[in-house]
C-alpha cells in the first residue's frame, strides 16, 4: 500500500503591524499523523488543508523568511482525471460532428 498525504494541519500566529507566520504544521497520510512540528500556543489561529482520500498531492511551495520563519504554504496537486463517456446507444463512439447550414 502506497502512503500519500490528505491533508495539513497547525498553528499560525496574526501580527497586527506585519505578516503573519505559521508556528507549527501537522502531516495527515492515509496511514498515519506525523507532527506537530514547531510550537503551538492558545494564542494562534488554526489552519486546515484537506486533500481528501486520493493521492493528487505533488509537492509544497511557500514563502520563508530567516527572520520570523514560514509565512506560507501550499500545495502542487495532480489535476484529476475523466474519463469521457462512451455512449454505447451510438455506434460512432467519441467522434464528434458538426452540421453547417
Amino acid at each position: 500500500m502506497h502512503e500519500y498525504i490528505t491533508g495539513i494541519s497547525g498553528e499560525y500566529y496574526k501580527y497586527k503591524a506585519s505578516n503573519s507566520h505559521i508556528r507549527s504544521l501537522k502531516f495527515t497520510t492515509n496511514t498515519s499523523e506525523y507532527g506537530p512540528f514547531g510550537t503551538s500556543g492558545s494564542s494562534y489561529e488554526k489552519l486546515s488543508f484537506k486533500l481528501g482520500k486520493s493521492s493528487h498531492f505533488r509537492s509544497f511551495h511557500g514563502t520563508y523568511d530567516d527572520a520570523s520563519g514560514l509565512h506560507y504554504i501550499g500545495v502542487y496537486l495532480r489535476p484529476k482525471t475523466v474519463q469521457p463517456k462512451n455512449d454505447k446507444n451510438n455506434g460512432e463512439g467519441m467522434e464528434s460532428k458538426s452540421v453547417l447550414g
